[in-house]
């Protein structure tokens, strides 16, 4: 069975990292030298994640919106989506929130900047 899994894998890969596509695409680095980070640092971030975030009226919902992004090179943010979801308003919410953002101080690898992937998680409470 783990021979299967593994075969799996390695085609899966194969079929995503063919060689038209890693020329079209900007590379996203995974583990950074220096990571991405908000003008103001982590504080400031949840500053403004807090007062931009509106909690959707009549939802019951209470659990965890992460939201997963690229910050480029000029610090901007695209491919921002939902990586693990709530319910439809709050998720709604959290993406409002990563749109309206300013540009982020970008990552940087081996002394020059990258796009990196970011996951950044909102938690909504009654």
């Amino acid at each position: 069975m783990r021979a299967i899994i593994s075969l799996l894998s390695l085609t899966l890969l194969s079929v995503t990292t063919d060689a038209q596509s890693l020329e079209s695409k900007p590379f996203v680095c995974i583990i950074p030298e220096i990571p991405p980070s908000f003008p103001g640092g982590l504080d400031s971030l949840r500053s403004f994640v807090s007062k931009n975030l509106v909690s959707p009226k009549n939802e019951d919902y209470e659990g965890m919106v992460v939201i997963e992004f690229v910050v480029n090179i000029d610090g901007s943010l695209n491919n921002i989506k939902v990586a693990k979801g709530l319910c439809g308003p709050c998720d709604k919410s959290a993406l409002e929130v990563f749109s309206k953002m300013p540009k982020w101080i970008p990552g940087r690898e081996v002394g020059k900047p990258k796009a990196m992937r970011m996951y950044y998680p909102i938690k909504f409470t009654l």
